[in-house]
């Protein structure tokens, strides 16, 4: 079963090509403001991935869905990455370079998925 993945809607025409990407490959896509991501993921049932950008409070994003859910899946995006430590991000997320394309997070989303 794929993860339903979870999308930021701070950019709304990246939200929907990334989006439309996803879901042409087969995944469940929800988009919404940050500060309801985790209580949508709370409730969801099956695997889940949150795309969380870095460089609009990502880091506490992915903290706050990992408290709830510890089995959600991360993928971080971050303008310079070389600059997140490994200590600040959740354990096991990838971390891309943004801006991202929706092939790049298709390719991470599915290796996450695995």
């Amino acid at each position: 079963m794929r993860p339903v993945i979870y999308l930021t809607d701070e950019n709304p025409v990246v939200a929907r090509e990334l989006a439309s990407t996803l879901t042409k490959n087969g995944y469940e896509v929800i988009t919404l403001p940050a500060p309801e991501i985790a209580a949508s993921v709370k409730g969801q049932r099956g695997k889940v991935v949150v795309l969380a950008n870095v460089d609009r409070g990502g880091l506490d994003l992915a903290q706050e869905v990992r408290s709830i859910r510890s089995d959600a899946g991360v993928v971080y995006s971050a303008a310079t990455p070389q600059r997140i430590p490994e200590t600040a991000r959740v354990r096991g997320a990838p971390i891309m370079r943004s801006p991202i394309t929706p092939n790049q997070l298709v390719g991470v989303v599915g290796a996450l998925a695995s």
